[in-house]
């Protein structure tokens, strides 16, 4: 059998016999769209469905299995095809770890059965996190903004909504009908925060991955914010790629944000400065942002606080340049159009680009972020030199250093490779 983290096990062992009489009931499975493959270079097989759950390696019975749910199917049909190389014990052991990990996804009428589905939990749905995005201004009001412009009228899907913030600015706006999509245990607390901002009868929570799910019908607008500090490493490409078959006219749909940059500045390493860590102690002045009712949201942080301590609330560093370590102009490394063809954007063979000097130093690193173009008027931007968003940037050291001056052209080559959950950006020198 395979080998799993203690702490997932003890998760497993803990549902597994609550589980079982659901597990061999009339529930029909299938293989989850979300899923990824990945090689690694050791020969090893590991599997994902989704950034909200962990990565697990497979062997032969793993893949046997999730061939037997290619289509929907109950358990005692699946078992029939593996008995002869499976006891049934084995069978319910494995199909009970799929099924947590989403990796085997309970279905009903093509969609997630919203009756079997497991919530994610853990980094994706920690409320620290969350108020981080949430008390950016930055973010938010650039969202808002857009969405207002965008909305009016319109059926609005929304990617990952987590909090429901996007969701209830949506519904604020005029939407007529928005379907909030969201696969962690956060669904219920949007949910609650519809209700008490009074948009529930507007605003409908979707529980599971986008990947596996159907909407009542076609939207207009589809909101995402699956963007990281390495701009595509949400698995953005192929979430937006999927999420074209919610729009009612393909043509005509729109997705906000519609474009994507990972942009990419040379930096000096020895002018790279950390922040330190911060411990976040005002939620209270969420109250009155966005004009709306954050009530919902506080109540959880203060009881999650009251169980954990100040832990929570501890921030990891992370890094910012200071405008005298930025040696270069911008290199846009990838320039993305969710509405046209985005499987060429997965091809992970090395693009050239070049460094244009601007100040003297020593060349040895690279700042990446992304710029997002909500619609043709509103444009959000983590770069060193735009006002400070919860996002950051990320530095990502050279193989060498290089002593440069102004007007010098530094040639890289970037790759955007997928790993067993996403896609990141390499940069080095060429």
């Amino acid at each position: 059998m395979v080998c799993l983290p203690p702490r997932l096990w003890t998760v497993l062992a803990g549902n597994l016999l609550l589980r079982t009489h659901h597990l061999m009931a009339q529930t029909q499975y299938w293989t989850s769209r979300g899923l990824i493959i990945h090689v690694e270079p050791d020969g090893s097989i590991v599997a994902n469905a989704s950034m909200s759950r962990p990565s697990i390696p497979m062997n032969a019975e793993h893949l046997l299995l999730l061939h037997a749910f290619k289509a929907a199917k109950g358990p005692e049909q699946a078992f029939d095809e593996v008995a002869p190389r499976m006891s049934r014990e084995f069978f319910e052991r494995l199909l009970a770890e799929l099924v947590e990990l989403d990796i085997l996804v309970p279905v009903v009428n093509g969609g997630v059965d919203a009756t079997q589905f497991l919530p994610a939990s853990g980094l994706w749905t920690d409320l620290c996190e969350h108020y981080e995005m949430l008390r950016d201004t930055v973010r938010v009001n650039s969202y808002k903004s857009a969405i207002f412009q965008n909305v009016r009228g319109k059926v609005v899907a929304e990617i990952g909504a987590g909090t429901g913030i996007l969701s209830i600015l949506a519904a604020q706006a005029g939407a007529t009908k928005v379907y909030a999509i969201e696969e962690t245990e956060l669904g219920s607390l949007a949910e609650e925060m519809f209700r008490a901002n009074k948009v529930d009868d507007r605003v409908t929570l979707i529980r599971g991955n986008s990947r596996n799910v159907t909407l009542p019908e076609g939207v207009d607008v589809i909101l995402h914010e699956l963007i990281n500090v390495d701009p595509f490493a949400e698995n953005l490409i192929t979430s937006i790629r999927d999420g074209k078959r919610f729009f009612r006219n393909p043509k005509e749909g729109r997705f906000l944000p519609y474009r994507i940059q990972a942009v990419c500045m040379g930096v000096s390493p020895r002018d790279t400065p950390t922040e330190g860590n911060r411990i976040l102690r005002d939620v209270e002045n969420l109250d009155g942002f966005y004009g709306v009712d954050f009530t919902p949201f506080r109540e959880r942080v203060r009881a999650a606080r009251r169980d954990l301590g100040a832990s929570l609330f501890f921030r990891g560093d992370y890094t910012r340049v200071a405008p005298k370590g930025i040696l270069t102009e911008e290199c846009v490394l990838r320039d993305v159009d969710c509405h046209q063809d985005m499987s060429r954007v997965l091809d992970d063979s090395p693009v050239p680009g070049v460094l244009r000097v601007t100040d003297a130093g020593v060349l040895g690193g690279v700042a990446i972020f992304f710029k997002a173009w909500l619609d043709e008027k509103h444009i959000l931007s983590a770069s060193p030199f735009a006002p400070p968003t919860c996002w950051g940037f990320m530095v990502k050291e050279l193989e060498h250093t290089l002593h440069v001056k102004p007007g010098d052209e530094v040639r890289i080559t970037s790759r955007l490779r997928t790993t067993a959950r996403s896609q990141r950006m390499e940069v080095n020198l060429a």
